[in-house]
């Protein structure tokens, strides 16, 4: 494992990119989830400073990258690849795990 090139990759635009159209993704279904779904009220303010380009792709990337091992293990496999090796539907579900504990941290 190299930190290196996690951050080398969190750094990428387009990495950056696909984990921002994961959480935008997120963000949507938390935007129009029932109010009494779980940490409803965290997940709904995120997803607002989302919309409104209120964080960093990267340091989103960075984050996905640092909490979910499946991510990590993939970059470190293949540095080269700038997070392409990883699945849409990896990176998806990595969004989907890592986005309550961002909401609990943005807001």
């Amino acid at each position: 494992m190299s930190v290196l090139d996690q951050i080398t990759t969190a750094r990428d635009p387009t990495f950056s990119a696909r984990v921002m159209m994961g959480y935008f993704k997120v963000g949507v279904t938390a935007a129009t989830e029932a109010n009494n779904t779980p940490n409803h009220v965290n997940r709904l303010a995120y997803s607002k400073l989302l919309f409104k380009g209120q964080d960093n792709p990267r340091l989103i990337a960075a984050h996905v990258i640092a909490s979910q091992s499946t991510i990590a293990s993939a970059i470190d496999s293949a540095p080269l690849s700038l997070g392409s090796n990883i699945s849409d539907s990896d990176l998806n579900a990595a969004c989907v795990a890592s986005y309550d504990a961002r909401a609990n941290a943005m807001v």
